[in-house]
């Protein structure tokens, strides 16, 4: 207990003890600056924006699915455009709780998951057959609750290769741009 804490036991001890003493009027009066003693400590304010903001941070957030895929594509695209630009690196990534970006080839394909090699067999068919890249694939995982962003790239030796960014549904809303 601090010194603060005893003061205020020993003010209300003093009023209950006056109580028997002496008439009422006076009781209350003691009484009442006992506790504008109390009530005037030196405790620290609440920094009452600090506590709205904070509570409004952790509101909880319902994003309607429809919404929840087009704000995992362009969480996923603008995290792959920025990696591959340089403003953001591999570890930044890393260390956001439930995204993951891989970038896989022929010969990194097998640690793919299930979802990822049947898109990076889809891309490979298409590049093959049509001589160019398709679009950017968006799927979902229901077991896995996982977004898979991934777009196709040929690198400079001419080697097909794809991006992907694994992305739970918890990701994407701790990570939603909020309008």
């Amino acid at each position: 207990m601090d010194n603060k804490d005893s003061n205020c036991l020993l003010n209300i001890r003093v009023v209950s003890i006056l109580m028997y003493i002496y008439p009422m009027k006076k009781v209350v009066f003691i009484g009442l600056v006992s506790f504008i003693f109390c009530a005037c400590s030196e405790t620290p304010r609440v920094d009452t924006v600090a506590v709205r903001q904070e509570m409004q941070a952790r509101k909880i957030a319902y994003v309607p699915k429809g919404d929840m895929s087009t704000e995992a594509e362009d969480l996923g695209l603008n995290l792959i455009y920025q990696f591959k630009s340089g403003t953001i690196k591999l570890d930044s990534i890393e260390k956001m709780e439930g995204i993951s970006l891989m970038n896989y080839t022929e010969e990194t394909i097998s640690k793919a998951s299930e979802v990822e090699s049947q898109i990076f067999e889809a891309y490979k068919y298409s590049f093959e057959e049509n001589g160019s890249l398709p679009m950017n694939n968006i799927q979902y995982d229901k077991k896995e609750g996982l977004y898979y962003i991934s777009t196709p790239e040929i690198n400079a030796d001419s080697v097909f290769s794809m991006w992907s960014i694994s992305i739970s549904d918890r990701a994407v809303i701790l990570n939603r741009s909020v309008e």
